[in-house]
């Protein structure tokens, strides 16, 4: 189970905040029902189920061949960014940088151990005027990789 909120920054970003910190390039594509994705030098294939705050998430780690594959065979359900993991309180904040023609998107992603969890969460300083995006469907990563950028 995922528990997770998403947050789309609308604020200017110092690059500060990206100094010292862990960074993977990601590309992702989707099928019908799966998601396979490369993280840094992993590879990955997951399926997720439902919408929203608390989601079902299956997810086991593939052969380099596998991700290939499924890729040559996934068209224009692709997407990139670079994934900068960033500690925060007792979390890991996850900001998504967005490359291709969704940038200059930017998400901030955070996992909780429950419900309350993410209930009580305060986003940082730096990212205060975020806007949460957790059960807007047009910014789930599936959306963005096959419809793109959302007009407000």
């Amino acid at each position: 189970m995922e528990i997770e909120r998403r947050f789309r920054i609308v604020s200017e970003i110092s690059p500060d905040i990206f100094s010292g910190k862990e960074m993977f390039p990601i590309m992702q594509g989707y099928g019908k029902t799966i998601r396979v994705r490369r993280k840094g030098e992993k590879c990955f294939i997951t399926v997720k189920e439902g919408k929203g705050l608390v989601r079902n998430e299956w997810e086991v780690e593939i052969p380099e061949w596998v991700f290939q594959k499924i890729w040559s065979e996934i068209e224009k359900k692709k997407l990139e960014k670079d994934r900068y993991v960033i500690p925060y309180r007792d979390h890991l904040i996850e900001f998504d940088v967005y490359k291709g023609t969704l940038a200059p998107l930017m998400i901030l992603e955070c996992e909780f151990k429950d419900e309350e969890d993410a209930k009580q969460f305060i986003l940082p300083e730096w990212a205060k005027d975020a806007i949460e995006v957790t059960n807007d469907d047009r910014y789930s990563n599936r959306s963005l990789a096959t419809h793109g950028l959302p007009e407000d």
